[in-house]
Formats: structure tokens, sequence, C-alpha cells
């Protein structure tokens, strides 16, 4: 929903300036292949899922083992990392306030004791 946002913001700022028309189209094709090669346009997690102090993530009936969890931008969202690679997104506004800060508190004490 962000990433989505902040596309729509680029493509709205080089659209609405004096910049002419056929080179905003050029930057703005070249922007959103840079975020996609970059993985920076990542998917969100859509189903319900759960996380456990072990480190999987189960969505539906589906389990991953994630390698890791990358808090630093815990205050916007999460991002999952999996063994080979993938990463999911998980906004903070997608889940209550009080299950977004049990994930945070058990991911950090999950760092803590594999040291």
């Amino acid at each position: 929903m962000v990433q989505g946002l902040i596309v729509q913001l680029t493509i709205w700022a080089f659209i609405s300036t004096d910049f002419p028309l056929i080179p905003a189209m050029i930057c703005i094709c070249w922007l959103l292949k840079i975020w996609h090669d970059r993985r920076l346009l990542l998917p969100a997690i859509a189903a319900p899922c759960r996380y456990t102090d072990t480190g999987m993530l189960i969505a539906g009936c589906q389990q991953q083992g994630i390698e890791r969890v990358e808090l630093s931008f815990a205050i916007w969202f999460v991002i999952f990392v999996e063994a080979h690679g993938k990463r999911q997104i998980l906004w903070r506004d997608s889940c209550r306030e009080h299950t977004y800060r049990q994930l945070l508190v058990m991911e950090k004490r999950r760092r803590y004791y594999l040291r």
C-alpha cells in the first residue's frame, strides 16, 4: 500500500512539474526498473500469519524458514528474509499495535540468545 503510494507520488511529481513529458516518462521507467531490480518494491504479507520464536513464518498452510528479520525501519515496517533470499515486508499498520510490538520483542530476544 505504502509502496504504491510512493510510486504514485513519484510519477505525479514528474508529470506535474514543467519537466518535458518524454524525458519524464523515461525517468519514471528507469526508476521503476531500478526499484524492481534492487527489490525495493517488496511483496507485502497479505495472508494472516504467525511468527514463531524458532524463526518460522506460518502464513495460511505454508511454513517459511526465516533467516533474519530486518528491523532497521521497525518504526514503519519489518522485512522477513528467507534462507534463499526471498524478502517479504510486514507494514506496521497491517496488524494490531500490540501484536507488532510482540513481534519486535520476540525477534530482539531471538537475536540476543543466538549470539
